[in-house]
């Protein structure tokens, strides 16, 4: 089975026209998903600053961080990850 029987062809458009809009209204979809399931988290950054943010995922990706690592120091289960501590 292939994309072609998934995707609403709309008149006039290509089946590439077609898929680019599926694929954007998934990746929106998708995004919107993650910012409502997004929990907020507070961290004490290596330079001493308290920094809160929501969506852990994507703070760790911006930061060049370990998204896993730092799921854990937000458990308890690490002290710091790279500097970074849960600040309570």
């Amino acid at each position: 089975m292939s994309y072609r029987s998934y995707i609403k062809y709309y008149e006039g458009e290509s089946f590439e026209e077609c898929l680019q809009i599926y694929n954007d209204k998934k990746k929106k979809s998708m995004a919107i998903m993650g910012e409502k399931h997004a929990k907020t988290y507070t961290f004490l950054s290596p330079e001493g600053k308290i920094v809160t943010f929501t969506n852990l995922a994507k703070f760790a990706r911006d930061n060049n961080l370990n998204t896993q690592s730092l799921k854990q120091v937000a458990m308890g289960r690490m002290k710091s990850n790279l500097g970074w501590k849960l600040a309570i």
